[in-house]
C-alpha cells in the first residue's frame, strides 16, 4: 500500500487561559511545548506553534465574536500549494468545526459564559501568518 508522500504531523502545545470579565472577553495564548516524556511518534514531524491566540468576545447584540490569530511551522519539506491550501482551508473551517461539535456532542456551555451567544449566532474571523 502506497502512503502519502507527506508524513503525519502532530503538535504538543502548552496554553494559559485568560478571562476579563469585566470586559466580555476570554483569550487562549498558546505556544509549542518541550516534554521529553512525549516524544514525537513514529513517522511523524512535530509542528512548531510560534504563536497562536484565541479570542472570545462578547458582543451588545447578544453575540460572540471568535478570532483566531497563529503561526504554524510544519517542519520538514511541504509543497509550497499544499501549504498555501492547507492554511486556507484550516482558517475557514476550524472556528466553525468547532462550534458544530460542541453543538452535536451536547457539550453545554461553561456557565458563566453561557448568556454569550444568545442564540445569534456567533462572528467568526481567522487570521494566519506563515511561520
Amino acid at each position: 500500500m502506497r502512503r502519502w508522500p507527506v508524513a503525519d504531523r502532530e503538535l504538543l502545545i502548552l496554553c494559559k487561559d485568560t478571562e476579563h470579565a469585566a470586559r466580555g472577553v476570554y483569550e487562549s495564548s498558546c505556544a509549542s511545548a518541550v516534554n521529553d516524556q512525549l516524544p514525537v511518534g513514529e513517522g511523524r514531524v512535530r509542528a512548531h506553534i510560534h504563536g497562536a491566540k484565541w479570542h472570545f468576545e462578547a458582543l451588545p447584540d447578544g453575540r460572540t465574536l471568535i478570532r483566531f490569530k497563529g503561526s504554524i511551522d510544519p517542519m520538514g519539506p511541504l509543497p509550497k500549494w499544499f501549504v498555501g491550501s492547507a492554511q486556507k482551508f484550516v482558517s475557514s473551517t476550524t472556528i466553525s468545526g468547532l462550534v458544530n461539535a460542541q453543538k452535536w456532542l451536547g457539550v453545554p456551555p461553561i456557565e458563566r459564559f453561557a448568556h454569550w451567544g444568545g442564540g445569534a449566532g456567533a462572528t467568526i474571523t481567522a487570521e494566519t501568518s506563515r511561520g
